[in-house]
């Protein structure tokens, strides 16, 4: 990894737009509801002649779980959303 940067959506895709393996549909869909994207950088990488199945890294037969992406929450929007732990919350 060579670095990451943090940036409002509108100026991420503009530093990306041209080596990013997704399309700009495809990044708008991603970060969807969010201001802030993140982008991680490779100049080193290797290019398998074929795909490598997940199941092949799973160890002891634990399956193996790439990670997920993440969005953050303000505590009135979950409230909102989930009415039956607004009362867990109302303390924070």
């Amino acid at each position: 990894m060579d670095y990451i940067i943090e940036k409002p959506t509108g100026q991420l895709w503009k530093l990306v737009k041209d080596t990013a393996s997704v399309t700009r549909d495809e990044f708008e869909k991603y970060f969807t509801g969010t201001l802030v994207g993140v982008g991680i950088f490779f100049s080193k990488f290797v290019l398998f002649p074929e795909p490598i199945m997940l199941h092949t890294f799973s160890k002891d037969n634990m399956p193996f779980h790439p990670p997920q992406g993440f969005r953050y929450i303000s505590i009135d929007d979950l409230k909102s959303s989930l009415p039956a732990v607004a009362n867990l919350l109302s303390e924070i």
